[in-house]
């Protein structure tokens, strides 16, 4: 979305219509670059909460692997949900990768 401020601001001699237009542009691009940055945090806060419950899945997993199977219940570790794009990253990040020898 770029704005050519040529187009906003054209030669005038009345400086409080200038100045209404600036006002006017500045409010624009204030509330545009805002809501930019209000997703950019949000993409990291919730990438944040997709690793917690990663780390939270991988440890649940952990603890049933560990149990006697005659005590963990059917299809415990099953999740019906489609995963967003957050937990695919967060999984892609935490995953063990064996043909990586520094991993």
């Amino acid at each position: 979305d770029s704005v050519d401020v040529l187009t906003l601001f054209p030669v005038d001699t009345d400086r409080r219509l200038l100045m209404c237009r600036f006002s006017v542009y500045l409010s624009w691009w204030r509330c545009h670059h805002n809501q930019d940055q209000e997703k950019e945090k949000s993409s990291e806060e919730k990438l944040k909460e997709a690793l917690k419950k990663e780390e939270e899945e991988q440890k649940a997993a952990e603890r049933l692997l560990k149990m006697d199977e005659r005590k963990r219940g059917y299809n415990s570790m099953i999740s019906v949900k489609e995963p967003s794009a957050e937990e695919m990253e967060a999984f892609m990040m935490k995953r063990a990768r064996p043909e990586d020898p520094m991993a």
